[in-house]
């Protein structure tokens, strides 16, 4: 995810990420309930890859560093409501308000409910992926850093209970010196949700529109004969942090017609937030978006012909992550027992095993000349 947003990235902006970015976790640990070990995955990159490395941040942070020198160009409470083609090879896009724009190239980034994508291609479905959570924020302070370890801080964790659901952990926390602005980026927490089918956890969609109070309390149940530490963590998190949402996931479908409109991220390859792929996967669609932007205004090749690849590229990375992200939270979410003894026990052979370990783990990737064959600035 890095190298492909350092590819897209003005110099001066990618420093501004660079700084305000936390501490990078060592790897992600696998556990028991118990927290008894049962595999660890380092994180670490080559010492001579001073940009590949994990940096941990905000959602907001990254918002507002993103739109660094965007002021004039974005608008905000503009909701696309279609799109159309006027037959001069441009494309108008019409708003909600009533206001239409018109450009060479519609790039539908618009999130998983996208209206750009139910237009261009109307099959793609958007699924309930039978995997709810419910997740808060510890905010880390004084008190609780006094018993939280600082192991658990560096890495992050999943914990895997004999069946049935699954918690997960990561911390933020800003390296000190960085430009942290406290207005915009939340304070140093440890993140952590609880992920399992709706009926374990006990989440109807009554129970999921309740208070942070109430949703703690349920997680806290399904946490019961845990370790200590994780119902503490629980426990003691800031109640508005504390929400329960069900999980989305896309269908694979096949390219489509392609003309001077597509699409990004989420909009297209919606998967469980688990392993940070959706994210890495929409930052690497943008670097290889831009890259074929900058090969068609360099001459280098016609705009429908860099559509057309980008979006082969595309579809084929990220519904290989959209597969693999629901593996996991399938695997996590397993109320099979013995499905479960099976994937805790492939867990402790990648120990042995570093190829199967990479296998199950890797990041989607595009080639590194289609992301950063053109320096962003």
């Amino acid at each position: 995810g890095c190298r492909a947003l350092h590819a897209c990235l003005p110099r001066p902006v990618w420093n501004a990420f660079d700084s305000r970015s936390g501490s990078p976790p060592r790897g992600i640990a696998f556990t028991t309930q118990h927290l008894r070990p049962l595999t660890f995955i380092s994180e670490a990159s080559a010492p001579d890859d001073p940009v590949g490395h994990s940096r941990p941040i905000s959602r907001i942070g990254l918002r507002e560093i993103l739109l660094t020198g965007l002021e004039d160009a974005v608008h905000y409470d503009k909701r696309v409501v279609r799109y159309e083609h006027p037959g001069d090879g441009s494309v108008v896009v019409h708003l909600a308000d009533g206001t239409s724009d018109c450009g060479d190239v519609l790039v539908g980034a618009d999130g998983s409910s996208s209206a750009v994508r139910k237009q261009l291609v109307p099959r793609a479905e958007l699924v309930d992926a039978g995997v709810a959570g419910i997740a808060g924020k510890l905010y880390l302070n004084e008190s609780t850093r006094a018993y939280v370890p600082a192991d658990l801080l560096s890495q992050m964790t999943m914990v895997l209970p004999w069946a049935g659901m699954g918690m997960f952990m990561a911390s933020l926390q800003h390296t000190p010196g960085s430009a942290l602005v406290a207005d915009v980026d939340l304070p140093d927490h440890l993140f952590w949700v609880i992920i399992g089918r709706p009926a374990a956890l006990g989440l109807t969609s009554e129970v999921r529109s309740r208070a942070g109070a109430e949703l703690q309390e349920l997680a806290l149940a399904r946490a019961a004969g845990w370790h200590p530490l994780l119902r503490s963590v629980i426990r003691e998190s800031a109640t508005d942090t504390i929400v329960a949402t069900p999980l989305h996931t896309a269908r694979p479908v096949q390219p489509w017609a392609t003309t001077n409109v597509t699409l990004l991220g989420d909009a297209i390859h919606t998967m469980p937030p688990l392993q940070g792929l959706g994210g890495n996967t929409a930052i690497l669609d943008a670097a290889l978006l831009r890259q074929s932007l900058v090969d068609v205004d360099r001459g280098r090749t016609e705009l429908c012909c860099a559509l057309r690849e980008y979006e082969r590229t595309m579809l084929r990375y990220g519904f290989e992550a959209v597969r693999r992200s629901v593996q996991v939270s399938d695997a996590v979410a397993s109320t099979n027992r013995l499905g479960r003894a099976a994937f805790a026990g492939m867990l402790r052979v990648t120990d042995l095993l570093p190829p199967l370990r990479r296998a199950m783990f890797e990041r989607p990737t595009a080639t590194a000349t289609a992301v950063a064959r053109t320096p962003a600035g």
